[in-house]
């Protein structure tokens, strides 16, 4: 799971971007997500919410591990 930007929302599904990549992903059970946020998205659902920070965090372990996102 990597820690996405939420490019586009409507009532009930929401693009997360992840590097290059752009994924439409239900806001089940996450409803509360806005445009703007990061999120993590699991199972084709925003699992989480993060605040920049941890997703910054997350990235640059991920980066580290495996190279930037693709």
């Amino acid at each position: 799971m990597l820690p996405g930007r939420v490019v586009w929302r409507d009532a009930d599904s929401c693009d997360v971007q992840v590097g290059d990549r752009r994924d439409r992903v239900s806001l089940l059970m996450s409803p509360e997500v806005e445009v703007g946020d990061w999120v993590l998205v699991n199972a084709g659902t925003v699992a989480r919410r993060l605040d920049a920070e941890q997703a910054a965090a997350m990235r640059l372990a991920f980066a580290q591990v495996y190279g930037p996102a693709q």
